[in-house]
């Protein structure tokens, strides 16, 4: 039911606790789509490792680095065989019911995104955990701040697919960018108020997604 697109770079270590947190999901119905581009560091071996292992893991190796998020999430949109797409950065991991908890409301129909909240983990130990909740969604909230992040959302295809999918053409805010287009094109986006996702600060974090 759910396609799990996941974007990295040159990130193998950090990459394999992505790939981990999906496998380990209450909900299983999935494949995982692992876009790598152009990487040196072995990510590409480690990649084809997993779809040995598993066959709901394919890798999609793009020949030359695009250096932002944007293309390769197009890459792996356009790949995935399911009607629903969930994407994770590859310095996120899901919590277990992350999956499942999208689906739910998801399976309610009446919205094109369903987003949940997460929590900021400092890897150095200095700051504890921080939730970070969202806010219920709003045209106007959404054209005032970036609130949902890429992370954390589960999303019909089509609905993607309907606005052209992701803006190649921006080195920043990506995600937000999208999701703009998206409502203002009408899309229905519905918020769960759950923790479902852990978001790793470790001062080399991407902030062009």
């Amino acid at each position: 039911m759910v396609s799990v697109v996941i974007t990295t770079h040159n990130r193998k270590d950090r990459l394999k606790k992505a790939i981990e947190s999906v496998l380990n999901q209450s909900y299983q119905d999935f494949e995982i789509v692992v876009v790598d581009d152009a990487s040196t560091d072995g990510t590409q071996d480690l990649i084809k490792e997993y779809e040995k292992k598993d066959d709901r893991i394919k890798g999609v190796f793009r020949k030359d680095n695009f250096g932002t998020h944007t293309r390769p999430k197009n890459d792996g949109t356009l790949a995935a065989k399911y009607n629903y797409v969930a994407y994770l950065d590859d310095d996120n991991a899901f919590r277990k019911d992350h999956l499942q908890a999208l689906w739910n409301e998801m399976d309610k129909g009446g919205a094109d995104v369903i987003y949940g909240d997460r929590m900021q983990i400092d890897e150095s130990g200095k700051y504890p955990p921080m939730p970070m909740g969202k806010t219920e969604f709003s045209l106007y909230e959404l054209s005032r701040r970036p609130f949902i992040d890429t992370s954390d959302v589960l999303c019909k295809k089509q609905a993607i697919l309907d606005v052209g999918g992701w803006d190649e053409s921006l080195a920043y805010y990506g995600d937000y960018n999208l999701w703009v287009r998206m409502a203002k094109a009408g899309k229905k986006f519905k918020r769960i108020p759950l923790i479902i996702t852990d978001y790793y600060v470790h001062g080399k974090n991407n902030v062009n997604k």
